[in-house]
C-alpha cells in the first residue's frame, strides 16, 4: 500500500516543445541534462522492486554458472498500469533491473553523450530516450 500517492511526484520535463512526464522510481534521485542544463527528478515514494530468479545452467571447475532472471512483483505492476492508465504519456523510469522485472512498463534511462562511465551521482541522463527490454510483451513506456 502506497502512503503517498506517486502522481505528486511526476515531474514534467520541457525539451523543446515536447513536454515529458517522468516518474523516477529509483530510490534516489535521477538528473537530466535537457538542452544544456543539469533537472533533477527526484525519487517518487513508489520505488520498484524486483528480485533475481536463478536458473542452474552448469558446473565447470567447480564454477557454478546461473541464468538470472529479474522478476517483479504482481501487486507492484498493478500499480504501474493503474499509473500508466492514469497518464498514457507517463514515462516510468527505474533502475536497469525494474526496466527488465517490468519490461514495457518501466523504462530505464539513457546517458547523455560524455556521462556513460561516470559514478552515479555525475550521471546524466538523455530526457527523449529511453531503454525498454525486449521480453516486453507490450510497450507502454
Amino acid at each position: 500500500m502506497l502512503v503517498t500517492n506517486p502522481v505528486h511526484s511526476i515531474v514534467i520535463l520541457s525539451v523543446g516543445d515536447k513536454k515529458i512526464p517522468i516518474l523516477n522510481t529509483c530510490p534516489h534521485p535521477c538528473h537530466f541534462l535537457v538542452d544544456g542544463e543539469v533537472v533533477e527528478v527526484p525519487a517518487s515514494p513508489f520505488v520498484t522492486a524486483a528480485k533475481v530468479e536463478e536458473t542452474f545452467l552448469h558446473k565447470k571447475n567447480n564454477i557454478t554458472f546461473v541464468k538470472a532472471v529479474p522478476t517483479g512483483k504482481p501487486e507492484q505492476e498493478a500499480i504501474l498500469k493503474e499509473l500508466k492508465q492514469y497518464n498514457p504519456n507517463l514515462i516510468i523510469v527505474g533502475s536497469i533491473m525494474a526496466a527488465q522485472a517490468y519490461p514495457g512498463l518501466v523504462c530505464a534511462m539513457v546517458p547523455a553523450p560524455g556521462f556513460e562511465r561516470v559514478p552515479p551521482g555525475e550521471k546524466r541522463m538523455l530526457p527523449d530516450k529511453f531503454t525498454v527490454f525486449e521480453n516486453a510483451k507490450e510497450v507502454q513506456c
